[in-house]
C-alpha cells in the first residue's frame, strides 16, 4: 500500500527527556517521511509509531464527534459576552443591520426606525418612537450598523438588579426595569439585564398603551 512507504520508524514522544531524548536527526527524519502530508508533519500531534492514514482517520471521527453534538443538540454554545464594557460593545451572536443613510447619534443608545432615518426611541406615548422597530447603536455612526438583538452595552445602565426585565424608558434613548406608568406611556418589554450597563436587546413585537 503506497500510503505504507509514509510510516515513521521513529517512536517519538513529546516532550521527552534524558539520554533517549528526541534528536534532531529523528525529527528531521521524521518530518521528511510525512513532508507531503500537510496534516502529519507536526511532531507535536505525535506520540508512536503513526501513519498519515490513521492520523486523518483521528481527525476525521473529531469532525464526525462534533457533528453528532450538533444535530442532537449536545453540542456546547458559547456563552461568554466577550469583553462588552462601553458604549455600543457587542456580545457573541448579536444580530445587526445597516439600514438608511450614517447618521451620527450616541453610542449605545436605542432607537427607532423612521421612514428614512433612526432617531432615538421612548415610552412616552403610543407611535413609531415606542413600538416601532428598534436597534441599538453600536457607535456614533449609524453606518456601523445597529443591534437588533443580542448582548449589548448600553450608555445609560437601566438600574434594577440582573435578571430584571427591561422595558423602553420615557427618557429618549434608554431603557429601565421600572415600567412606564403614566397615562399615555406605552409599556414595552426590550429584554433582560445582564450587569451594569449590559443587557440581552430582545425587543417584545407586543406592547401595551397605558389608561390610567
Amino acid at each position: 500500500m503506497a500510503l505504507n512507504t509514509k510510516r515513521t520508524n521513529f517512536k517519538l514522544v513529546k516532550d521527552r527527556s534524558g539520554t533517549n531524548n528526541i534528536t534532531t536527526g529523528i525529527i528531521t527524519a521524521a518530518s521528511a517521511s510525512l513532508s507531503s502530508d500537510i496534516f502529519s508533519n507536526d511532531q507535536a500531534y505525535l506520540e508512536g509509531t503513526l501513519s498519515p492514514i490513521l492520523y486523518h482517520i483521528d481527525l476525521l471521527q473529531e469532525d464526525i464527534d462534533e457533528l453528532r453534538r450538533f444535530t442532537t443538540g449536545s453540542m456546547t454554545i458559547p456563552s461568554s459576552i466577550g469583553q462588552a464594557s462601553s458604549a455600543g460593545e457587542v456580545g457573541l451572536g448579536t444580530e445587526h443591520i445597516t439600514l438608511h443613510s450614517s447618521q451620527t447619534l450616541q453610542a449605545g443608545a436605542v432607537v427607532y426606525s423612521g421612514a428614512s432615518s433612526w432617531n432615538y426611541a421612548n415610552a412616552t406615548s403610543a407611535g413609531a418612537a415606542s413600538y416601532g422597530f428598534m436597534g441599538v447603536t453600536k457607535t456614533t455612526s449609524t453606518g456601523d450598523g445597529l443591534v437588533t438583538r443580542g448582548i449589548v452595552y448600553l450608555n445609560q445602565d437601566p438600574g434594577g438588579s440582573v435578571g430584571d426585565v427591561v422595558y423602553l424608558s420615557t427618557s429618549s434613548g434608554r431603557l429601565t426595569t421600572t415600567a412606564p406608568s403614566a397615562d399615555g406611556n406605552v409599556v414595552r418589554v426590550m429584554g433582560h439585564k445582564l450587569g451594569t450597563n449590559l443587557v440581552y436587546f430582545n425587543p417584545s413585537t407586543n406592547w401595551i398603551e397605558l389608561t390610567v
